[in-house]
């Protein structure tokens, strides 16, 4: 009687895997070596000139969610109009999470009517 023996079973593709492998690899280094050369170039580094106008930047807005947009084209602080009263006001800040600051005491008062 003969005794048959299977043959060996090859596991998956290591040779597809090893060439996926390297070019993912190349690929990443490609990317890489391209973000540094962007980054050091003379044209990203350029400073602004002391003689050019500042933007105007928005130090308030309407609700809560222009504020956030605001924050974050500005890069500052933002007070939330819809947020204050008179004995507090709530600032969204440039990572779009909120500070909001208390008085004792009335800040803001109501227009005064006049007899």
């Amino acid at each position: 009687m003969t005794v048959h023996e299977p043959a060996p079973r090859r596991r998956g593709r290591p040779r597809l895997e090893r060439t996926v492998r390297w070019t993912a690899g190349g690929v990443a280094l490609a990317m890489a070596i391209t973000l540094l050369d962007v980054a050091s170039s003379p044209v990203a580094a350029a400073p602004q000139s002391a003689d050019a106008p500042k933007k105007a930047t928005a130090t308030q807005a309407a609700d809560i969610a222009s504020a956030r947009v605001a924050a974050r084209l500005s890069g500052k602080r933002v007070e939330a109009l819809s947020e204050r009263t008179e004995t507090s006001t709530t600032w969204v800040n440039k990572d779009g999470s909120l500070t909001s600051e208390f008085a004792a005491g009335p800040v803001r008062f109501p227009p005064s009517t006049s007899p």
